[in-house]
């Protein structure tokens, strides 16, 4: 992770982001771990990160997420489904998925950053993912303040939407500054047009006089 990034224990998911304001709304990871239960298999994440997610924006309204890709990812010799969805848990933002088991802990990853500011984050989220490593131990059970972790019987990944700081709901924001990037670029064109005149109207004025220095000699 960048070095200006942090993680935090918030209930049951690890939170990471950075301490740079404007920075911590665009990118976030977020892992969290529960215990294996009947539907939890590496098959089971597949085919759930095959099916678009259907979740509401802040307005109630559904948003359908659009899956990018799914496959087996061997990371440190062991195998992860990784999958990457557009607006499975925020409107506008990308999701990437890292969701694995290992003994009777079951482990989810997700990398998540801003459509507009994703391609700056790729290659410290690519950093990241190689150096996840699964260290699962009967502690996590007799001890659960070292990493707390859900029960069998909830659903993997349910807390992930939750986990997300309510400033990085901000599509409205980007649309507001996208709208704004517009009306600059209409301007610029209208000033653009508005030079071209003159300047044609001083090359025919320019003409006009040469013309009649010529008549008088």
């Amino acid at each position: 992770m960048p070095d200006n990034w942090q993680c935090h224990l918030e209930d049951t998911e690890w939170i990471c982001r950075s301490q740079d304001k404007k920075e911590a709304r665009q990118a976030i990871i977020i892992l969290t771990a529960k215990e294996v239960g009947p539907a939890d298999s590496l098959k089971s994440y597949e085919n759930h990160l095959k099916t678009p997610k259907v979740t509401a924006n802040r307005s109630g309204q559904p948003i359908t997420s659009k899956v990018k890709h799914t496959k087996e990812n061997q990371v440190n010799n062991h195998i992860w489904i990784d999958g990457l969805h557009l607006s499975s848990e925020v409107s506008g933002y990308y999701t990437r998925y890292l969701a694995t088991t290992k003994g009777k802990i079951a482990i989810l990853v997700t990398f998540s950053a801003h459509q507009r500011f994703y391609t700056n984050y790729t290659h410290h989220f690519f950093k990241a993912i190689q150096s996840l490593k699964v260290v699962a131990t009967n502690a996590l059970f007799a001890k659960p303040n070292m990493a707390p972790i859900h029960g069998a019987n909830e659903q993997f990944g349910a807390g992930i939407v939750e986990a997300f700081p309510e400033d990085m709901y901000q599509e409205d924001e980007y649309e507001e500054d996208e709208s704004m990037q517009d009306s600059g670029n209409t301007n610029a064109i209208a000033i653009g047009l508005v030079l071209l005149a003159l300047a044609g109207y001083a090359y025919l004025q320019i003409s006009k006089k040469q013309k009649k220095n010529k008549r008088k000699k």
